[in-house]
């Protein structure tokens, strides 16, 4: 499956309001809010073979209940709009690639590059998400979701910020997100970027744990 999605940072001070208060985008009707809380957690081997591969790997629990793998390609085919491969099935409790569905593409590539060292937890992000449907002819052909992000590393929050995504339903429906795009910079002087959240939390991480490995040798060292 190819997801298609643009994805726009909002800068501090931005007013959320004009977004959640927005009864059309490009002309596309929009459905109530609807709030979801999500929780994701990513996935890494010791090795990072996930990386290795390509892809990202998470645990994604919607709203206490709805435990789903995603697996997403690091690679953007889009430019400034996301064009990524991206699989999501749902599961019970275990997540390890070994007990992924045998219909599912990139399984054996995970299962051979693996080779039984165990994927576990590496950074998470939890979000409370405003969703919304932008409507034509009384069909859904974009989902906006306005996030509240919190990265979280081991216990330890990093830092929060705000993002804005709008996904297509159906992925070749270019002439619909370039309108949206038109859009976006008219009203808000907003530009869609390639990754926006992943590549923002996984920056937090990378620099909070280069810190901590910093105050753990200055304590031997003093």
């Amino acid at each position: 499956m190819l997801e298609v999605e643009a994805k726009f940072v909002l800068p501090p001070g931005f007013d959320l309001a004009r977004i959640t208060t927005l009864s059309a985008v490009a002309g596309f009707p929009l459905s109530p809010i609807q709030i979801v809380n999500v929780h994701d957690t990513y996935l890494e081997t010791v090795n990072k073979d996930v990386e290795a591969l390509g892809y990202v790997t998470r645990l994604r629990i919607v709203d206490g209940t709805t435990r789903l793998i995603t697996v997403k390609s690091r690679a953007s085919s889009g430019g400034a709009v996301s064009m990524r491969e991206e699989h999501e099935f749902a599961i019970q409790t275990d997540y390890q690639p070994q007990a992924w569905p045998d219909t599912l593409d990139v399984k054996s590539k995970f299962v051979d590059q693996l080779q039984q060292r165990p994927l576990q937890p590496y950074f998470e992000i939890r979000q409370r998400r405003e969703q919304r449907l932008l409507i034509e002819q009384d069909a859904p052909v974009a989902e906006l979701t306005l996030d509240y992000v919190q990265v979280w590393c081991e216990n330890t929050h990093l830092e929060g910020f705000s993002v804005l995504e709008i996904e297509l339903i159906d992925a070749s429906a270019m002439a619909i997100m370039d309108a949206i795009l038109v859009f976006m910079r008219s009203e808000f002087s907003l530009e869609s970027v390639a990754v926006a959240k992943l590549a923002r939390a996984e920056a937090a991480v990378i620099e909070w744990k280069k810190n901590s490995i910093l105050r753990f040798a200055y304590k031997v060292i003093k």
